[in-house]
């Protein structure tokens, strides 16, 4: 899908100006009111979508963001050549045409040109929007996404990974509710009965996890089905990537 001129005038801010914070990380600029890149690309959804997914439409804004990375000393490697000097890769006419008139703009006036574009809207979910109950993925329409802190830990009869079945039920609206690894769909399996099903997976264990931390549904979690789900966690102390789990299922000829 072809990227406006929009969409990329905001990827060229985001590379101009991130920053890399204090632990050597990138960070977004902080007009965006964000704290993570991923939530940063979800502000500019509303706008700036072009009818992609969410999903689709982050990838497309991180894409363009890595592409200008290497003209700009924001401490980013970018996209770079594949030869030994490791030249940033040529633009595209279009991402030329961009980068020349933002790169003569100061911050303030790159920023009123894509402010219009920028909305915190997406971060404003009232839990009592969300079906706790139900596991068919009601709640909040698909780009009101928020990372909500868990993993926290809670004694009841011992100390337990604290989750947040809000997040469970955005992963499956987001994803679909079809198994990610090998398609299994319950709903077609089981009929009206198993319509919305599926687990959800962390693709970083939160069990590992020291301290609570915030998880964005979009990019942190997985909709899996329950057999596959046992085989990414079947040996202690090894977590399977979805990747991984496939290229198994691929030896085997699973369609």
């Amino acid at each position: 899908m072809q990227r406006s001129a929009e969409l990329m005038t905001v990827g060229c801010f985001l590379s101009r100006f991130g920053a890399v914070g204090s632990d050597g990380k990138s960070v977004p600029p902080h007009e965006a009111a964000a704290t993570t890149w991923a939530d940063t690309y979800l502000c500019f959804y509303r706008s700036l979508s072009g009818g992609r997914s969410i999903r689709q439409f982050g990838h497309a804004l991180k894409n363009t963001r890595d592409e200008f990375d290497g003209f700009f000393p924001n401490g980013r490697v970018g996209w770079r050549s594949t030869g030994a000097e490791r030249e940033a890769r040529p633009l595209t006419p279009d991402m030329q045409i961009v980068f020349d008139r933002c790169s003569e703009l100061s911050r303030p006036d790159h920023w009123d040109l894509i402010s219009g574009f920028h909305s915190l809207a997406w971060n404003r979910i009232d839990p009592s929007e969300l079906d706790l109950s139900s596991h068919e993925g009601g709640g909040a329409d698909e780009e009101d996404v928020t990372s909500r802190t868990e993993g926290g830990r809670k004694v009841v009869l011992s100390s337990r990974v604290e989750r947040d079945p809000r997040l469970r039920a955005q992963a499956i609206r987001l994803h679909g509710a079809k198994c990610t690894a090998c398609g299994f769909d319950f709903e077609a399996a089981y009929g009206e009965w198993g319509a919305g099903f599926c687990e959800v997976h962390h693709l970083s264990p939160l069990g590992k996890a020291e301290n609570a931390r915030l998880t964005n549904p979009l990019y942190d979690l997985a909709v899996v089905c329950a057999n596959c789900h046992r085989m990414i966690h079947r040996r202690r102390g090894v977590t399977l990537s979805i990747a991984e789990l496939r290229a198994k299922l691929d030896a085997r000829g699973f369609q």
